[in-house]
């Protein structure tokens, strides 16, 4: 007779409706904190990947020596842009996003000139301009109050081709 009280007590215990409610939050609640794991690891690894595949190929330091120009190549070729052009603090490693400009086919590095402080010049003979932008800007760097322009400055009229159409 005790032996079916405990397990009629068992029974409910185990049915109870705080233990019904709990044990979905929680499956759930760790659901979301490994989806969410998940999505930092992998979001690190393509940063960390990024970074390694590049080889810096020309680094100019402002006139102030506040940023460096750092023009880089991907080391294994995939998919995309293969070259980029970052505005970076002095001397800090290259990140893996926020490039000022993407692009492909440039077999000779660019020359990176500074024309002032906030100026700074990008000559090329050949490459393509996937992606660009003359104006760059960090919040992150001296509380948001430094800009730079910069001006692309082609060698000639078509240097994403061999030859321009009609030649």
């Amino acid at each position: 007779m005790t032996t079916s009280r405990a397990r009629a007590t068992t029974r409910k215990a185990d049915e109870s409706p705080g233990l019904r409610i709990r044990a979905p939050f929680v499956a759930y609640g760790s659901l979301f904190l490994l989806g969410l794991l998940a999505t930092v690891s992998w979001q690190t690894l393509g940063d960390y990947a990024i970074q390694w595949n590049q080889r810096e190929l020309v680094r100019v330091t402002s006139p102030d020596r506040q940023l460096d120009a750092v023009f880089v190549r991907r080391i294994l070729p995939f998919p995309g842009p293969s070259n980029a052009l970052y505005l970076i603090p002095r001397g800090d490693p290259l990140p893996a996003l926020g490039g000022v400009f993407r692009g492909s086919r440039f077999h000779l590095p660019p020359a990176l000139i500074w024309k002032n402080q906030q100026l700074l010049e990008v000559r090329y003979q050949t490459g393509c301009v996937d992606g660009f932008s003359n104006l760059w800007h960090s919040s992150d760097f001296q509380s948001g109050n430094y800009y730079v322009e910069v001006r692309l400055e082609p060698g000639s009229t078509f240097t994403c081709v061999a030859s321009p159409p009609g030649h």
